[in-house]
């Protein structure tokens, strides 16, 4: 991002990048990279930062905070199958939480070249955008990506119903965590959650979708968490978005007493 001096590309430049350079000019999208050999460089590579997971113990301070519990052996009739987490007033909830990186699969990832080879162009680079995508290639991006989501709600479904037929609950919902699944933005996430939820189930009377990432240079990070629905909702979900918000102050001020240390469920 220095200015450009043209003088100094060409004196003593070695000729690759004064080929480069030149191709470049002409208009060729031209990337490099080299390491500069600093006094550091032979020093032990420190591991990159992290931050708190928020996760399943997280979550249960967060269910006692809004008034709920987690159920009791009892409750859960372990004899009819798995069920749900949580009860809070009059609901059964279900905790699921997504902590791979879902790109990583490899039959995703082929099927996701598939759809978008045809907007691939030129011969030495593609600009591909799910922007390009018509309406029906953009609901199978959406299921490409989404399968990981849509069978946790699958999964959710059946742990509700078993729930809710135990303790006669009128109402069920699902909380959704994205630790690890990076590359779906939460707007995006929080989409899919309900459009499985409201496609695939009768079971899930409400839905609650909290993304969390860090994002880091080596040198700075910054850490993000989002919430939906960010207002509104039922009495349940008003009540778990207070608590959740108010356990999250406390864990990033007990992190930053300890020094922001590396320790615990990163």
């Amino acid at each position: 991002k220095e200015t450009l001096i043209e003088r100094r590309v060409l004196d003593g430049t070695p000729e690759d990048l004064r080929v480069a350079y030149a191709e470049a000019k002409a208009g060729k999208v031209i990337f490099k990279r080299w390491l500069d050999q600093m006094p550091m460089a032979t020093k032990r590579h420190l591991p990159a930062p992290k931050a708190p997971r928020i996760g399943e113990a997280f979550m249960d301070r967060v269910i006692i905070g809004a008034g709920g519990k987690r159920l009791t052996k009892i409750e859960a009739d372990e004899h009819r199958g798995r069920n749900a987490d949580y009860l809070v007033q009059d609901a059964v909830i279900e905790l699921k939480d997504l902590q791979e990186e879902g790109l990583l699969v490899t039959t995703r990832q082929e099927r996701l070249a598939q759809l978008l080879r045809p907007l691939a162009s030129g011969t030495e680079y593609a600009s591909l955008s799910p922007g390009n995508l018509s309406e029906t290639q953009w609901f199978e991006y959406i299921d490409i990506l989404g399968r990981p989501i849509q069978n946790q709600v699958k999964s959710a479904a059946k742990q509700l119903k078993v729930s809710r037929a135990k303790l006669g609950s009128s109402r069920g919902g699902v909380i959704f965590l994205n630790t690890g699944y990076s590359s779906v933005p939460h707007e995006l996430f929080d989409a899919m959650v309900h459009r499985y939820c409201t496609k695939d189930t009768r079971q899930v009377d409400f839905a609650i979708s909290v993304s969390s990432w860090l994002l880091t240079n080596g040198f700075e990070s910054e850490y993000f968490v989002a919430f939906h629905p960010r207002e509104g909702g039922c009495a349940v979900v008003s009540a778990i978005r207070e608590s959740f918000w108010k356990e999250e102050e406390r864990l990033m001020a007990e992190w930053a007493g300890r020094g922001f240390l590396q320790d615990g469920e990163m």
